[in-house]
C-alpha cells in the first residue's frame, strides 16, 4: 500500500466514526448533534358559522262573515223571490296579494253573480233571486261566500268562507182542470200578479166548415205547456157538426193535435193526470178520456143518460172522478180517474146541473134546498143541511158548490118565490147554516181566502161584491168606468193574491175583461172583449172570448210576467 492509499482510508474511517459511531452527541466526549423534529402546525382556525336565515314572511290570511239573517219562506210555484246576502271581508298582510269573492248555493234555488273583486271597503251585497220556475215542495240549501286567491277561484285562501242557510217552501199552483178551476171550485188562483206585465201573446180562433151557420169553443182547462178545450159547428137548426177536441201550445197557440168526437156531442171537459175527461151526452158513452198528450181515447165511461139532461165535467180529486149521472140526472158517480172503473153510484137529491166538490173526506152537492154531504171513499150519505133562504126547487143555471177557506161549503141557492139567487155558507164541521147574502148574484163566484167575488144580478150596470166570508157582509165593490158603457155581467169570476178578473158586456155586443186591485177595488187593467177567463199553473190568463149572446168562438192567451 501506498502512503496515499493510507490517508485516504483513514479519513474514511474519521468520516465513519462521526457519522453513526457509538457516543452521545456531546463535542467532547466525541460524538456529533443533531437537531430534534419540528413541531406540527397547529390546524387552521373553524370557519365562521353562517349568518341565521331570514325570518319568513308574514302569512296573508283572510276573514269572510255574513250579517244576512237566515231565510225561510213561503212562496207559489212561478213567484219571483229575492233575498240579500250581506257580510264583510278583513284581510291582513296580503302585500300585492288579491282577493274575490265567490258565491255559491248548494241548493240551486238561487241564481249566483259571477266571481268578483272583493269591494275595497271590506263589505259585500248580493242581491240574489231565484231561477226561473223553482219547483214545488221543500227547497233547502247553503248560501256559502268564499275568499279566493285569482278569478278563477283555482286557489283559495284558508279558512276564508261564510255559509247562510235557507229553506224555501214552494208550493203549487196547479192546473184549471175543471169547472172554476179544481175539486174545490173556487176559482182562486194563489199566486200574485203585476197588471202591468200582462202582454197578449197570440189568439186563436175556431176554423168554421165553409158551410156551417156558426161555431163555438167551450170551456177549457189547462194542463202543463197546453190548453185543451172543444169546438165544432153549428147547422141551420143549430145542431152540432164536426165537433173536435184540440190541444194548442201555451207559448204559441200552435195546435198540437185534434181529436175527432164522432157523435158530435160533447161538453166543456176536465183535465188531470194526463187525461182529458170530456162529457158526452146523448152519446153512447157518459163521457170519453183521452190522451192529453195525443188525443188518443183511452177508455169511455159508459152510462145511459137521457137526451134532456144536462151535466157538466167530472170532478178530479186523489184519483178518483165525480159527477152527476143517471138515467135523469138523478146519480152520483165515482169512477178510476186512470182506467173509468165504477167505484160507486149513489141517488142524488134534487137536479141541478152541477158537479161535486171534493175534499179529503167528503164530497159535496147542492139540491133541494140543501146542502148534502157523502162520504168520499163509499158515497154513502153523511148529512143534508137545510138552507133556510132557498126553495125546493132546483135553480135553472149550473151551479157548483164552493169550498171555503173556514172549513165552509159555499153555494149560490135558488128560491123560485122571490126569484132570488143567494149566496149561503154551510159550516161542515157543525153541519149548519150560517148565513145567506141579501143581495142576489150570479152562480160562478171565486172564494178567496176570507173574501168572496160575486156579480150581482139585476142591476143596470155590471156590480162586483167583495163579501165576507165569515158574515156574508158586503165590504167591497167595484162597477167598469162609465165610459165603457158596459150593461150587464158575464160567465165567471176569477181572484188571485191581489187581483179578481171579470168580464162585461153591452147589449151592443162590446165587451170588457177587467183586473180589479182586490186592495183597492179599482180597475188597473182591461182588454176591450168580454170572455170567460182562466189561468193556468204557468199564469197565462186565457180569455174564451167573443160575444156572450152568441157563441164563443176565440181564444186569446196573455203572458202575466
Amino acid at each position: 500500500m501506498t502512503k496515499q492509499h493510507v490517508v485516504v482510508a483513514l479519513c474514511v474511517a474519521v468520516a465513519l466514526a462521526a457519522c453513526g459511531g457509538g457516543g452521545g452527541g456531546k463535542a467532547r466526549s466525541g460524538s456529533v448533534a443533531v437537531a430534534p423534529p419540528p413541531a406540527p402546525a397547529p390546524p387552521p382556525p373553524p370557519p365562521p358559522p353562517p349568518p341565521p336565515p331570514p325570518p319568513p314572511a308574514p302569512t296573508a290570511s283572510v276573514t269572510v262573515a255574513i250579517s244576512s239573517a237566515p231565510v225561510a219562506q213561503n212562496i207559489d210555484y212561478g213567484d219571483a223571490f229575492s233575498m240579500s246576502l250581506d257580510g264583510t271581508w278583513s284581510g291582513s298582510n296580503l302585500g300585492a296579494s288579491a282577493v274575490y269573492l265567490q258565491v255559491t248555493d248548494s241548493g240551486g234555488t238561487f241564481s249566483t253573480p259571477s266571481v268578483q273583486a272583493a269591494p275595497a271597503n271590506g263589505t259585500f251585497h248580493y242581491a240574489l233571486d231565484t231561477i226561473a220556475n223553482v219547483q214545488a215542495g221543500d227547497r233547502t240549501g247553503t248560501l256559502t261566500v268564499r275568499a279566493c286567491m285569482d278569478q278563477a277561484c283555482a286557489q283559495l285562501y284558508t279558512n276564508a268562507s261564510a255559509s247562510l242557510g235557507y229553506r224555501l217552501q214552494v208550493a203549487a199552483v196547479g192546473e184549471w182542470e175543471t169547472v172554476q178551476r179544481d175539486a174545490t171550485h173556487n176559482a182562486y188562483v194563489p199566486v200574485r200578479l203585476d197588471p202591468t206585465r200582462f202582454a197578449k201573446a197570440w189568439e186563436w180562433t175556431f176554423p168554421q166548415d165553409a158551410t156551417a151557420a156558426d161555431s163555438f169553443i167551450l170551456r177549457p182547462v189547462t194542463g202543463p205547456g197546453a190548453v185543451y178545450f172543444v169546438g165544432g159547428n153549428l147547422d141551420i137548426n143549430e145542431d152540432m157538426y164536426g165537433v173536435s177536441a184540440f190541444s194548442l201550445d201555451e207559448n204559441t197557440g200552435a195546435v198540437k193535435w185534434t181529436s175527432r168526437l164522432p157523435e158530435n156531442h160533447a161538453g166543456g171537459p176536465a183535465g188531470a193526470g194526463g187525461l182529458i175527461y170530456i162529457p158526452t151526452p146523448n152519446s153512447s158513452s157518459h163521457f170519453t178520456a183521452i190522451d192529453a198528450n195525443n188525443g188518443n181515447v183511452r177508455f169511455n165511461y159508459t152510462q145511459t143518460t137521457l137526451p134532456s139532461q144536462q151535466f157538466i165535467a167530472p170532478t178530479l180529486f186523489a184519483g178518483t172522478a165525480y159527477f152527476v149521472a143517471g138515467i135523469n140526472g138523478n146519480e152520483i158517480h165515482a169512477a178510476n180517474a186512470d182506467t173509468g172503473a165504477q167505484r160507486w153510484s149513489k141517488p142524488r137529491i134534487g137536479h141541478v146541473n152541477t158537479t161535486p166538490a171534493v175534499d179529503q173526506s167528503f164530497a159535496y152537492y147542492f139540491g133541494s134546498g140543501a146542502l148534502n154531504i157523502m162520504d168520499r171513499l163509499t158515497g154513502d150519505p153523511v148529512a143534508s143541511v137545510a138552507d133556510p133562504s132557498s126553495g125546493s126547487l132546483d135553480q135553472p143555471t149550473t151551479a157548483v158548490p164552493v169550498l171555503g177557506s173556514r172549513g165552509n161549503v159555499i153555494v149560490n141557492s135558488y128560491n123560485p118565490g122571490f126569484n132570488s139567487y143567494r149566496i149561503t155558507s154551510f159550516n161542515i164541521a157543525s153541519r149548519s147554516w150560517e148565513w145567506s147574502t141579501k143581495d142576489n148574484y150570479r152562480t160562478l163566484f171565486a172564494a178567496a181566502p176570507g173574501v168572496i167575488y160575486a156579480l150581482r144580478r139585476g142591476t143596470p150596470v155590471p156590480v162586483l161584491n167583495a163579501i165576507d166570508e165569515a158574515t156574508g157582509n158586503v165590504v167591497g165593490t167595484w162597477s167598469p168606468p162609465a165610459s165603457d158603457a158596459q150593461e150587464y155581467s158575464t160567465t165567471n169570476v176569477v181572484a188571485t193574491r191581489n187581483l179578481v178578473i171579470v168580464s162585461t158586456s153591452s147589449f151592443a155586443g162590446a165587451g170588457y175583461t177587467y183586473a180589479v186591485d182586490r186592495a183597492t177595488m179599482q180597475t188597473v187593467w182591461s182588454y176591450p172583449e168580454s170572455g170567460n177567463p182562466l189561468i193556468s199553473a204557468n199564469r197565462t190568463l186565457y180569455l174564451l172570448a167573443g160575444d156572450p149572446q152568441v157563441a164563443f168562438k176565440r181564444i186569446v192567451a196573455f203572458k202575466t210576467r
